[in-house]
């Protein structure tokens, strides 16, 4: 099904996007803005799971659709900026359909720790993306 290239491919970039979190997470504990949450409460309880899953899973299909795994080598540096502009536009766009459809209900936007915590992890990522390159 897949290469043994893209394969190792895809688990690095899914190690260093999920990376980005913890490191958002880490980073929003010691600035005070979440002074009383663990990691496990974050994943478990306010759905950082699956939105970390749900924005590396759109990450590396947009990734691999566009052709990025296949093409190592590359031709032109704005065009590969211009792929990975649209593929994390895209998982930010699925991110908030989710947000909007599913968890905004009952949820006060001031509050909502998973928010600031994920945008600064998806601006991690397509930092992390950016340099792996």
């Amino acid at each position: 099904m897949f290469k043994r290239r893209i394969l190792y491919l895809l688990l690095g970039d899914a190690g260093l996007l999920a990376g980005s979190y913890t490191i958002a997470f880490l980073f929003a504990r010691s600035q005070g803005y979440i002074p009383s949450m663990d990691f496990d409460l974050f994943l478990l309880l306010d759905n950082g799971l699956i939105e970390i899953a749900g924005v590396v899973a759109t990450v590396l299909l947009g990734m691999y659709f566009l052709g990025l795994y296949e093409r190592i080598r590359v031709q032109s540096l704005a065009g590969l900026m211009q792929d990975l502009l649209l593929v994390f536009g895209v998982a930010f766009l699925v991110t908030g359909a989710y947000r909007e459809l599913f968890e905004n209900a009952n949820r006060p936007l001031a509050l909502d720790h998973a928010l600031w915590i994920g945008s600064r992890g998806r601006g991690a990522d397509c930092l992390a993306i950016v340099l792996w390159l």
